[in-house]
């Protein structure tokens, strides 16, 4: 179910801004069709001189169930006057796992 979903949502984001749209971008300009695609938290990054790309996590929920997928994406522009078609970077999409990580803290 998961694949099917990000195999239809590469498609968009491949149709949206000459190919370079992100998730941020579909949910601004196609509400309730992404709805149910929420942000997560930031797993890395990659800085560049006018621009920083974000591995992000989603979550996404399909028929009552949540699933987690990954999205490389421009996740700030440096330069006031540039916009994600100036970029040129395509957003790509992949699986991500869920790690539960046991920590502790003082008493």
């Amino acid at each position: 179910m998961l694949k099917e979903f990000l195999e239809k949502l590469q498609e968009r984001l491949k149709s949206e801004l000459k190919g370079y749209a992100d998730i941020d971008y579909l949910k601004d300009e196609y509400g309730k069709e992404f709805l149910n695609i929420e942000f997560v938290e930031t797993i890395g990054t990659d800085e560049h001189r006018w621009y920083i790309l974000n591995d992000n996590v989603y979550k996404v929920n399909l028929e009552g169930e949540d699933y987690f997928f990954g999205a490389n994406e421009v996740g700030c522009i440096k330069d006031e006057c540039a916009d994600l078609t100036d970029i040129c970077h395509t957003t790509k999409l992949f699986e991500v796992e869920k790690i539960v990580k046991e920590t502790f803290r003082r008493k």
